[in-house]
Order: structure tokens, then C-alpha cells, then sequence
């Protein structure tokens, strides 16, 4: 039998943390009913150890990140270089589908030249650098004038130029205006002229009172052959001092500001000295321009005698 006295066995337990024996813990055995200070059991030789080996957190988190962090790149790295190969492929494809279509489009609405196009353009452009360019011959022909639209006073028409200037000289007597002017193989009596038929039908009303058998209507006086671009010119400014002069001589008020404007413009036309017509044109318009300024009735009338004489050379 065993002694009851002796002390049992004691066991020692001895926790080994991360390869290293960390704690010990003893167990120890009271005595029943004995007392209570308790021996300190001290170990002895053949006494079982056992060890646990419990690997550090830490550790076991870098083994993982170790394993876990060179797949994880490596795939992240195999998946850009994919997606960035196929960004390139795809921007290649597009600008080469591009210029393909912008090519076709171009040769289909210009056309490529043929070769032998280009080698005659060529060869014409150097036979034109090869030849000198004779200058432009003047021309002989002077440009042909527009008749001249207008509303004039009519004392009668005529077959005869005698005819014509037997009423002309009746109106004259009457203390009026009157010009003889060939038109059409007619010769037509003219008392005065305007650019509105209203101003004719206002002078014309004034001379039947004076007793002069007078109708007013539009007409189209035709310009004499020969006649240069200055005659021309000064027939524009013809039915402005027509119509501010008919004006004054119906007892209206005229308009001032056109004549003196229309006098600035008849002095910038240059006529050449050799041509007589033209001339003769812008001495008329010119007296008649400065009658007319005077604002007065029987100025009116002096300047719309001039202003036939005037249509008498413009019509020759």
C-alpha cells in the first residue's frame, strides 16, 4: 500500500510561446483537514512536460501577407498590361479606319488627276512664264449710254425740224422755255423737264395760263451715238436740277441741299478736252445748276431753258 503521507505526484505544465518557454504553472495539492500554509512542491526529475507551441499572431499575419501580397500584384500587373495592350490596338484600328474613310471621301468628291493632267497643266504654265503678256488694246468703242427717263412739259410733236421750230419760237413770244429735241425721226417741242410727272403737271398748269397749249407725260430720250461714260454721268445728275428747278418755276420750294450736292459731283467730272459733246453737256448743266440755286421763279426758268438745251445735245 501506499503511504498516505507521502505527497502525490505534483505536474508541471509549461506553455512555449513562438519557440520560446514562456510560463510555468504549478499545480500543488492540499491536505485534508490539515493546515492550511501550504509547502512549496518542488519539481522533480521524472516529472512530464508539455509543451505548446503556439506561433505568434504576428508571425502567422506575415506568412499570410508574404503569400498573399506577390500573387495579388503579379495579377494586378498581368491585368493592366492586357487592358493597356488593348487601348493601344484599339486607338491603331481607329486611326487607320479613319484615314482610310477620309482618303475615299476626298478622291470621291475631288477626283484624283490623272497623270497626264498634270503634265499638260504643268507645261501650260510654263509655256505662259516663257511668254510675255502683250497688254490689253484700248478700246476704240465708246460704252453705250442709257436713255434718259424723265417727265417733261410738251408744247406738240412734229414731223419737221421747220415745223418743231415754228411753235418753238410761239412759247418763246409767251415769255417761255422751249427747245426743239429729235427723237424716233419726230421732233418733239419741250417746254421743261423733271424727274416726277407731278412736278411736269405743276409746270405744265402754270404755262396754260400764260396760254401755251402744253401736256405733261413721261418720255425716254434716247443719248446720241458717240456720246463718252462723263455724258452719261452728268445725265444723273440732269434730273436732279431738273426736278428741284421745275419745282421753283411751279412756285414749290426746292430742295437746296440736292443742287449743291449735285454741284460737287458735276465738279469732279473730268471731260477730255477733244470731246466737244461732253463739253458742251457740262457747260449747260453747270448755268443751269447756278440759275436754279437762286431760288427764284424766273431763275427756274433760265435754268430749265438751259436744261433743254442740254437734252437738244444729248438727243443729236
Amino acid at each position: 500500500m501506499m503511504d498516505k503521507d507521502k505527497p502525490k505526484k505534483r505536474q508541471e505544465i509549461f506553455l512555449t510561446i513562438g519557440g520560446k518557454k514562456k510560463t510555468k504553472v504549478v499545480t500543488q495539492e492540499w491536505k485534508k483537514g490539515e493546515t492550511e500554509s501550504a509547502a512549496a512542491i518542488e519539481p522533480k526529475k521524472n516529472e512530464d512536460e508539455f509543451q505548446w507551441l503556439l506561433p505568434e499572431e504576428t508571425e502567422r499575419k506575415e506568412d499570410v501577407l508574404t503569400q498573399y501580397v506577390p500573387v495579388q500584384k503579379a495579377a494586378a500587373k498581368r491585368a493592366t498590361g492586357r487592358l493597356f495592350i488593348v487601348v493601344i490596338s484599339a486607338v491603331l484600328v481607329g486611326v487607320l479606319l479613319g484615314y482610310s474613310l477620309v482618303k475615299i471621301v476626298t478622291q470621291q468628291k475631288e477626283g484624283a488627276t490623272p497623270p497626264a493632267v498634270l503634265k499638260e497643266e504643268k507645261a501650260k504654265q510654263e509655256r505662259e512664264v516663257a511668254t510675255p503678256v502683250a497688254p490689253a488694246a484700248p478700246k476704240t468703242e465708246k460704252t453705250a449710254l442709257l436713255p434718259l427717263e424723265m417727265a417733261v412739259v410738251q408744247g406738240g410733236i412734229f414731223s419737221t425740224k421747220e415745223a418743231a421750230d415754228s411753235v418753238k419760237q410761239q412759247m418763246k413770244d409767251l415769255g417761255l422755255p422751249a427747245e426743239s429735241v429729235r427723237q424716233n425721226g419726230q421732233y418733239l417741242v419741250l417746254l421743261a423737264a423733271a424727274s416726277t410727272i407731278e412736278t411736269a403737271k405743276a409746270v405744265g398748269g402754270l404755262y396754260q395760263t400764260a396760254g401755251a397749249d402744253t401736256y405733261a407725260k413721261q418720255v425716254s430720250i434716247s443719248p446720241a451715238q458717240g456720246l463718252s461714260e462723263e455724258a452719261g454721268e452728268m445725265a444723273v445728275l440732269f434730273s436732279i436740277v431738273a426736278e428741284e428747278s421745275g419745282k421753283t418755276a411751279a412756285g414749290l420750294s426746292g430742295d437746296q441741299s440736292k443742287l449743291e450736292e449735285a454741284e460737287k459731283k458735276l465738279e469732279t467730272v473730268k471731260v477730255p478736252s477733244s470731246d466737244e459733246a461732253s463739253a458742251k453737256l457740262k457747260q449747260l448743266l453747270t448755268e443751269a445748276l447756278t440759275e436754279a440755286k437762286s431760288d427764284q421763279p424766273q431763275a427756274a426758268k433760265a435754268a430749265q431753258e438751259k436744261l433743254l438745251a442740254f437734252l437738244a445735245v444729248y438727243s443729236e
